[in-house]
């Protein structure tokens, strides 16, 4: 029997692109993703460090049997956000009782 795995993906997008993080976050959903924005506070906190103004990011997870790539994963999130301007700029495993949390955009050099 395989076991269930959490596979987590960050998604940028860029200010510059004209990006539609709200397309994304629906087509991501339509495709059975689990998804998280910042918060208000994380909001303000990316406007803060971000080097071009609009920038903004979600996370997508989604449990898989233990077995699936997470390559292909990553590659199926990154067709879905193209088209809205996003990327997959990061994809791994994560326990299953996961919860999302935005701090890994803040952390000192």
């Amino acid at each position: 029997m395989t076991s269930l795995v959490k596979i987590v993906a960050g998604v940028v997008f860029d200010g510059e692109s004209d990006p539609d993080p709200d397309a994304a976050e629906i087509a991501l959903r339509r495709a059975g993703f689990t998804v998280a924005r910042p918060s208000a506070l994380d909001q303000f906190r990316i406007a803060q460090q971000a080097t071009v103004a609009g920038d903004d990011f979600i996370e997508a997870y989604i449990d898989v049997p233990s077995d699936t790539s997470i390559d292909a994963v990553m590659d199926k999130i990154d067709k879905i956000v193209n088209k809205y301007g996003g990327e997959c700029w990061e994809c791994g495993v994560e326990l299953l009782d996961y919860r999302p949390t935005f701090d890994n955009l803040f952390a000192s050099g």
